[in-house]
């Protein structure tokens, strides 16, 4: 697997292929998958420093596997939003005529062609944004409980926290994928 410039690359493979989503542990046992995700071209004519590096779009009704082999799914479509350089990434809940958000505090994201899978590591910390941009950080106490099992570096745990904080930023400021500029190639979420 490959970090960085590969994140482009997504975008050159086919985009009717499907793609999976994979959420790690920090002791590297799978946490979460997403079996269904389709790589979306970038075509906002908004473009500030927070814009996603990579864009994938989990359509509604496509499974979700937890570790203990629950499996669910939601009826909207959802936008997997990963960033090359940020310990974070954006799920974007497409509900209708608005979007809410759920943002994963995680490692920065590895990309492998051969298998077309995106993976990274969940962190524990999150942000939820609800329709009206009303933020909730929870799972502060995974957080904290994690830190201390898998004896996350001190450098880590001040990286998420500095990350979550300018992530707070951005939805305050209306930056990025939280810009009512922002917009999401429809005519490639439509059509897959």
């Amino acid at each position: 697997m490959h970090v960085g410039p590969l994140y482009g690359d997504v975008y050159m493979a086919d985009q009717n292929d499907s793609w999976r989503i994979m959420s790690h542990k920090y002791d590297g046992k799978i946490h979460r998958v997403w079996t269904c995700a389709y790589p979306i071209k970038k075509n906002s004519t908004y473009h500030d420093e927070f814009v996603p590096d990579l864009m994938l779009r989990i359509p509604a009704y496509a499974k979700v596997v937890e570790a203990n082999g629950k499996e669910w799914s939601s009826n909207y479509d959802v936008i997997a939003c990963f960033y090359e350089r940020m310990y974070y990434q954006v799920m974007v809940l497409r509900k209708g005529h608005h979007n809410e958000y759920y943002c994963n505090s995680c490692a920065v994201a590895e990309i492998s062609q051969k298998s077309k899978t995106v993976s990274f590591i969940d962190l524990d910390l999150d942000l939820i944004i609800d329709k009206n941009h009303i933020m909730r950080v929870v799972d502060q106490n995974e957080f904290e409980e994690n830190s201390m099992r898998y004896q996350y570096p001190e450098e880590l745990k001040m990286r998420v926290k500095n990350d979550l904080s300018e992530l707070m930023r951005q939805v305050r400021q209306q930056k990025g994928v939280f810009s009512h500029r922002f917009t999401f190639p429809e005519h490639q979420i439509n059509n897959q």
